[in-house]
């Protein structure tokens, strides 16, 4: 259990420590690492907010004023 963990938190923090069980794990053992990595790579936040929809933004208009000289 310890080096699972070791290597959860590896790939999360992107440290590139291993303690070598990677080549013994399963398929799925794996792309679950390879994501934990890409998570840790790019932030938790990024990562979510991927899943997000995202609002439509508003066009931008400037403000427009009749100047009084005189």
């Amino acid at each position: 259990m310890e080096d699972i963990l070791l290597e959860v938190f590896s790939a999360i923090g992107t440290v590139g420590m291993s303690s070598g069980i990677t080549r013994g794990m399963g398929t799925v053992s794996r792309l679950v690492l390879i994501v934990l990595m890409y998570c840790g790579r790019i932030g938790s936040m990024t990562f979510a907010l991927s899943f997000t929809e995202r609002k439509k933004v508003a066009p931008v208009q400037l403000p427009a004023e009749k100047i009084i000289i005189g």
